[in-house]
């Protein structure tokens, strides 16, 4: 819920079976106002494959079961470290970036970006009241897309393969003093 739907923890731990509707097309979670940081009712989209295993998972809960057994918030940390650990994945990978509970919304906000989402969109799925805080906090660049956006951009020596740099004498040169 967090890496895919950019759900904070109290959010997830806040979410009854009653919550979801799969019925919808496409299927969607609220998050209730009381419940959500933003204070206000938010329905978000799942993603259908999602929206699937939920459904499967919840299939004998009452309306009113709480849809995840989460810890106390304090407790996360723990929670976290043991299902990586069970994944054999390391809580702190080589960039020296921890794996803790919120980092799955930058992720998500991450992945928005490497999927080209508008910016403005992934500030409303992320429900960040500035699109600073998605896109200076939440959003990571990586290596690889700074080369690849450099790779975009239109070649313009191949443009003029036989044209020689010209040198303008007359332009005065930035270190020259004026007057």
């Amino acid at each position: 819920m967090g890496l895919e739907a950019g759900l904070r923890g109290s959010e997830i731990k806040s979410l009854r079976r009653l919550s979801f509707t799969f019925e919808n097309s496409p299927p969607t979670v609220r998050v209730e106002a009381s419940d959500c940081k933003g204070k206000r009712t938010d329905d978000l989209v799942l993603m259908d494959t999602t929206a699937d295993a939920i459904k499967n998972f919840l299939k004998d809960r009452e309306p009113t079961d709480r849809a995840f057994k989460m810890p106390h918030d304090s407790d996360w940390a723990a929670m976290i470290r043991a299902d990586l650990a069970d994944a054999g994945i390391e809580y702190r990978d080589s960039a020296g970036r921890d794996a803790d509970f919120h980092s799955t919304r930058h992720t998500f906000c991450t992945n928005l970006a490497l999927a080209g989402v508008h910016p403005t969109v992934a500030q409303k799925l992320a429900r960040h009241s500035s699109i600073l805080t998605t896109m200076r906090y939440y959003t990571h660049v990586l290596h690889k897309s700074e080369c690849e956006a450099i790779d975009a951009l239109k070649n313009l020596t191949a443009a003029y393969p036989n044209r020689e740099p010209k040198q303008d004498f007359n332009r005065r040169r930035w270190t020259e003093k004026v007057g």
